[in-house]
């Protein structure tokens, strides 16, 4: 090599000779500036491991060296990091030398053809059957210059290929840092001796240059000359034995990589890479190779050596991994190799064509998965190596495809099996037939429902693609599917009520969006006027078809409210409804009116009667003669029709009322009397009010409604199962609906100054007394109580909810529970009370409750307070004591009556009425605690139960329970409690701030529930120490200090209970709180003229200035 790296030695002067092949290579070919094209040099995916190691074998397959063969060796390779030369590299156990070559040519982007020809020029390793381990360790003399031995951190095997192949992408992408440059004028020496001199060269490619690179002299004449052998002293053979190998070996280095050939002879052409022979299986194949170059002829031993890569597929893979498609002239670049697969082409097993072959065809864009037929122009879809008919390519949106497509050979695409094309909801046809493609399904349209013109949009496809959209049957022209029902129409379905036409017998079920080939054009559920396609007669459908006559239709759209619109049908989609009798007004010719029900013609007998069926005698439409012919006569319709379930009703100003009693009628001048007729005859008039006298309906549901004079009402929900409901006269839904109804019935009410309460049988009449007075009634209006039974409990009786077990004795506005049967009955025959056990709506007793006592004892034995609505759990006789209570003498109370009051739980020793004042119970009285805390000392629990004002001032009050302190009511009262138990009444002139500072507030039954032992003294003596009140508490003195000063003897502790304010043992200066006369007090008091003579005094004998401001009094 001539670069700073690296110099190349092996094989430039001489070479062994050589045995030209079959075919040698031609020295005139040679051109030095020009020895192999880029393509050929860069094709990192020429060949693959096998077709590697076969080439190889098939050079040599016989080993006589005690190291190894190239064709047997193997060797342990490391991981090769990436770099900008390289892809990474895995490390490999035992890989072949092939596999070493194919895997480093791929990493490296050098073609395996390159690296097989460098380990020949180098080594003769392709070809030895005795090489040694020195032949491997210097493999392609990378590193290995004249003058020294190969560097040995590259003597192995890998190292040599690896770092041989990574050189020539050195060369390549680093020019600059070389001596021989592409596309220029180089100076190339002949020889290693320089006294041989150089020779102009144009170096036309990287390649090429990198060959120079690599090795750094050119063959002169007598090396070409003799091309298998030496030339004379000047002669180098490196790159000439390299373009000789490559030649004998793969072809001329520098034509294309792909070739088409043919064996001289033979009709059969192949795409040829040098190593891998495509067989081309027809003229029109060939032809789209037409562009890579003429067909070459070639020797049958040429061809023999080429692995056969089976027929030649219409894509190839460029030198740089790129897939592309040859077809009619064009290239079509394959997108990745998902894309390839869908075609069917593996990407590993396409020829390899270089980019200059493959530019001579025009382009034609990326190749898409969507194509169309250059010459059909219809498009198909490519998929898993079949093609499926594409009649609209939008339809592929819904599953991520785009609609762009490419334009390729009818040839090409007749290549691949044909599938089921790609459709979705819609109408197909091949030219003469025509199936819907639903969500439910496949179906042959008939040919005469295909003249509608929902049809004239169906998309085209193939007849073969046609055939494969398979069939469920033929497509009816009325369809039931989820529920709904369609009639084909002219222009699609149109959504219909089943009993318009005849019942769902008349439509044929289908699955689930069965109709979604074609739109939806309305939604139609009423009776309608309909045609098919093709006939123009029209038709009234009405659960079954009627002809009708232009007059006709204007006749019934005014008088039914039929809609004026004509609906085209397709042709077969009225065939099999049954053919209407004439219904509703006709006029005879001799102006006599008919109401038509089924065979029947009823004689209306006038215009009023004509009115009360909803229409207008002006437009009744007239008979043609005859018409009357098979109609039976049975006379004149009545007011009042009968339906076959005995329904009658009142036909009235253009409603139906239905009436469950004829005998309403006659005071209104309607006979009692009914014409019978079908359930359809008056189906269309509208349901009014229905007639009905007071009383209870309901219909198949649950609701019930009552009619009073006073108005209607609905019946509580939990009423409905009164004996009085459920016997309640039965109405259709409508009807009940149409009942008027003021809102829900009241289970209590006053009518007429008469109280009633609901039961089992109607209205019980009551003494509103008895249930707490007229304030717990409902005020109805006169004569409210009529249309359900009536009732009267005089005074007291017994009474339970028809949704309770419980029956109670009403009394006095008060319940009383009662245990059982045998209860009642010592009650009945004791007090004269009724023993009639009246059963009452859920609710008639709301605004009762039981009568109870402050505390009872409940049915299992334990204790209960009442307090209002709520209960409390006493835990034992004792508690029952501090409330007051005596546990031998209480009430009992049941089970039943306590279930009005709610459960608060267990009652605790401490309570707290609403204002938030704390009282602890005990002995019957009720004693305050200010503060909790005190309790604990006594073992009591600090916690409380809010209870209410009424029950906490059933107790008395007692003593409350305190430590020593200041008290008071927050008005007038103020209490000193101390230690020693005394309590005394606070002279105003003690109240100071400082004094009251942590008095504690208490209610004033409290404070004088305790009585006090006086007014406290100013100045007072306890347990032999002496105190004067300060206007911040208690000051300790000496007993002489004040002089004469009396000073009162309290009990012990007294001191306790107001603030200490500290103490003197000293003479002190001090005044009253409401005078400015300060006084030396030093065993007796002498008056200070002044803040002069105080500091003087201070200064002189040491008294402390500070002068304590006393209670007033303190000082006389």
């Amino acid at each position: 090599m001539a670069s700073a790296v690296l110099v190349l030695t092996l094989a430039l002067v001489a070479v062994p000779a050589a045995t030209p092949p079959a075919q040698a290579a031609v020295a005139s070919e040679f051109n030095a500036g020009y020895i192999i094209s880029d393509e050929n040099m860069y094709d990192g995916n020429a060949m693959d491991t096998g077709a590697v190691q076969s080439f190889i074998q098939r050079q040599n397959s016989t080993c006589n060296s005690s190291f190894a063969c190239l064709f047997n060796y193997r060797q342990s390779t490391p991981a090769m990091p990436a770099s900008q030369y390289c892809a990474a590299m895995p490390a490999v156990t035992n890989d072949s030398a092939a596999g070493i070559i194919a895997r480093v040519g791929q990493a490296c982007r050098i073609s395996q053809k390159a690296l097989l020809v460098l380990l020949q020029k180098e080594q003769s390793l392709v070809t030895s059957t005795m090489p040694t381990k020195r032949s491997f360790e210097a493999a392609t003399g990378f590193n290995c210059p004249d003058t020294a031995p190969c560097d040995p951190a590259f003597g192995s095997f890998f190292y040599q290929v690896y770092y041989g192949a990574r050189q020539f992408q050195v060369y390549r992408l680093n020019p600059q840092w070389f001596r021989h440059q592409a596309n220029a004028w180089n100076d190339v020496y002949w020889n290693p001796n320089a006294g041989c001199g150089t020779g102009r060269v144009f170096i036309r490619n990287a390649a090429t240059a990198g060959l120079y690179n690599y090795t750094p002299y050119q063959p002169n004449a007598a090396a070409l000359a003799n091309l298998y052998g030496t030339g004379d002293g000047c002669s180098s053979y490196g790159n000439r034995n390299f373009w000789r190998l490559w030649s004998d070996w793969f072809g001329s280095p520098t034509e294309d990589p792909l070739m088409v050939v043919r064996v001289s002879g033979s009709n059969t052409a192949y795409l040829s890479t040098g190593t891998v022979r495509y067989r081309i299986p027809t003229d029109e194949r060939l032809a789209q190779f037409t562009w890579l170059g003429s067909v070459r002829q070639i020797s049958q031993s040429q061809l023999d050596v080429l692995q056969d890569g089976g027929d030649a597929p219409r894509a190839v893979r460029i030198t740089d991994g790129t897939i592309v498609l040859l077809d009619s002239g064009k290239r079509f670049i394959v997108e990745n190799c998902s894309v390839a697969s869908e075609f069917g082409w593996d990407c590993d097993r396409l020829p390899i064509a270089g980019w200059g072959q493959v530019l001579r065809y025009g382009d034609g864009g990326y190749l898409r998965r969507l194509v169309t037929s250059s010459d059909t122009g219809r498009t198909w879809l490519i998929q898993s190596s079949v093609r499926r008919e594409v009649p609209d390519a939008s339809l592929l949106a819904m599953f991520g495809i785009p609609s762009v497509t490419s334009t390729v050979s009818e040839a090409m695409l007749s290549e691949y099996t044909l599938s089921g094309p790609v459709v979705t909801s819609g109408v197909y046809t091949e030219g003469t037939k025509v199936k819907a493609v639903t969500g439910g399904g496949t179906y042959d349209v008939p040919a005469a429902a295909a003249r509608s013109s929902a049809f004239s949009g169906a998309r085209n496809l193939t007849a073969p693609s046609f055939d494969m959209l398979g069939s469920n049957g033929v497509l009816p022209t009325r369809i039931r599917s989820a529920g709904e029902s369609y009639v084909l129409a002219d222009e699609g379905w149109l959504k219909v009520s089943a009993a318009v036409y005849g019942g769902d017998a008349a439509f044929t079920s289908v699955p689930d969006r069965a109709w979604d080939a074609l739109r939806v054009i309305g939604t139609d559920r009423l009776p309608h006027f309909a045609r098919e396609h093709t006939d123009p007669q029209v038709y009234l459908v009405s659960g079954q078809k009627q002809a009708v006559t232009t007059a006709d239709q204007s006749a019934i759209t005014r008088m039914f409210g039929v809609n004026p619109r004509v609906w085209a049908l397709a042709d077969g989609a009225l065939s099999g409804l049954a053919q209407s009798q004439r219904s509703g007004l006709a006029r005879a010719g001799d102006g006599t009116l008919y109401f038509f029900d089924q065979r029947r013609a009823f004689v209306v007998p006038g215009c009023d009667m004509v009115r009360d069926l909803g229409a207008d005698c002006n437009t009744v439409p007239t008979l043609a003669a005859g018409e009357l012919n098979g109609y039976e006569r049975p006379g004149t319709l009545q007011r009042v029709v009968r339906e076959p379930s005995g329904i009658q009703w009142l036909i009235q100003g253009g409603a139906r009322r239905q009436v469950l009693d004829l005998t309403l009628l006659p005071p209104y001048g309607i006979p009692a009397v009914a014409s019978s007729v079908s359930a359809e005859a008056i189906s269309s008039l509208p349901v009014g009010e229905p007639v009905v006298a007071p009383g209870a309906y309901r219909a198949g549901g649950d609701a019930v409604k009552v009619t009073t004079r006073a108005g209607g009402y609905e019946l509580p929900t939990d009423a409905r199962g009164l004996a009085f409901a459920r016997a309640a006269r039965v109405l259709t839904e409508e009807s009940l609906t149409r009942l008027p109804s003021t809102g829900t019935l009241p289970t209590r009410m006053i009518s007429d100054g008469r109280a009633f309460v609901l039961v089992d049988s109607g209205w019980l009449e009551v003494e509103a007394a008895m249930y707490g007075g007229n304030g717990a009634f409902t005020t109805l209006g006169s004569r409210a109580y009529e249309g359900l039974p009536l009732a009267q409990a005089r005074g007291a009786h017994f009474l339970r909810e028809s949704s309770s077990g419980v029956t109670y004795l009403l009394s006095g506005g008060f319940l009383q529970s009662t245990a059982d049967a045998t209860e009642r009955a010592w009650i009945s025959a004791y007090f004269g009370v009724s023993a009639r056990e009246w059963v009452g709506a859920p609710g008639v007793l709301s605004a009762l409750r039981p009568r109870f006592e402050r505390i009872m004892r409940a049915a299992d034995g334990s204790f209960v307070l009442v307090d209002g609505t709520v209960r409390y759990r006493l835990d034992s006789c004792n508690q029952v004591r501090d409330l007051g209570g005596v546990c031998e003498t209480l009430p009992t109370v049941s089970s039943a009556d306590l279930a009005y009051l709610t459960d608060r739980g267990p009652l605790t020793a401490v309570v707290q009425a609403p204002d938030g004042v704390r009282w602890l119970l005990q002995d019957g009285k009720r004693r305050e605690v200010p503060a909790l805390s005190i309790l604990a000392r006594y073992g009591i629990s600090d916690r409380v139960t809010v209870v209410s004002a009424e029950l906490v001032g059933a107790l008395a009050v007692g003593d409350p329970v305190i430590a020593a302190g200041a008290y008071s009511d927050g008005v007038n009262g103020f209490r000193v409690v101390t230690e020693g138990g005394e309590r005394w009444d606070l002279p105003a002139a003690a109240r100071t701030p400082g004094v009251l500072a942590g008095v504690v507030r208490l209610t004033a039954d409290s404070l004088n529930a305790q009585p006090a032992t006086g007014v406290l003294p100013l100045r007072m003596t306890s347990e032999g120490n002496a105190y004067v009140l300060t206007v911040d508490g208690w000051l300790g003195v000496p007993t002489d200090a004040m002089g004469s000063l009396v000073f009162t003897a309290i009990g012990a502790k007294g001191w306790t209970g107001l603030p200490s304010a500290g103490r003197e043992t000293r003479p002190f200066f001090a005044r009253e709180s409401a005078s400015t006369q300060v006084y030396l007090v030093s065993g007796g008091l002498q008056a200070v003229a002044n803040d002069d003579a105080l500091r003087w005094i201070s200064a002189t004998y040491g008294v402390p200035t500070r002068v304590w401001v006393l209670a007033d009094g303190a000082l006389h």
